[in-house]
């Protein structure tokens, strides 16, 4: 993909989604830093990558993530042996595509319901998660990450990546961020 037509898709799927915000180029990849319906909203996209990031006015505890890690993967096998503590919500469904862990992962827990583990499960061709970006100067922001494959449908006719795909993408990212706020 040259960076003109990067460029192109970005600005597209902000059309499309409503994101109001400027692309910019960090080397080989290029973000648009914008927002969405009052909420902070950065979609950037590389050779090898695509990412979404969505505000979310969650009660995210300050030391607990939520990671898209599916069962059977080698990066749950790894989180599993490697990482933790982690909490599961007994909600099979969902403790069987993400993991809850960090030192406050019980209190995200009991914060996560029903209707935010449904927004997540509905989304998770996107793989979603909750977490906090850190960013300079010093400021935090809760959000959903996402980081959808870059080539949807890959067989023998893998598509590439185009506007209305990342619009998607980045309207599963909302839809996760709004249910996760609901109560």
């Amino acid at each position: 993909m040259t960076p003109a037509s990067a460029q192109e898709v970005l600005e597209e799927a902000a059309r499309r989604e409503g994101v109001r915000g400027a692309v910019e180029s960090y080397g080989e990849s290029w973000v648009l830093r914008g927002h969405v319906d009052g909420r902070g909203c950065d979609i950037g996209l590389g050779r090898q990558l695509l990412w979404v990031a969505v505000d979310t006015d969650w009660d995210l505890p300050e030391r607990a993530f939520v990671l898209w890690s599916p069962a059977g993967s080698y990066e749950r096998t790894r989180m599993l042996h490697e990482d933790g503590p982690w909490a599961e919500t007994g909600d099979a469904a969902f403790d069987a595509i993400f993991l809850v862990g960090g030192e406050e992962g019980a209190a995200c827990v009991d914060r996560l319901t029903k209707i935010g583990r449904k927004a997540l499960c509905d989304a998770a061709w996107v793989r979603p998660g909750l977490s906090w970006l850190d960013l300079a100067p010093p400021r935090r922001r809760r959000h959903v990450s996402a980081s959808p494959p870059l080539q949807p449908g890959r067989g023998r006719r893998g598509k590439t990546v185009n506007g209305p795909y990342v619009a998607t993408c980045v309207a599963a990212a909302l839809a996760v961020a709004r249910g996760v706020e609901r109560r």
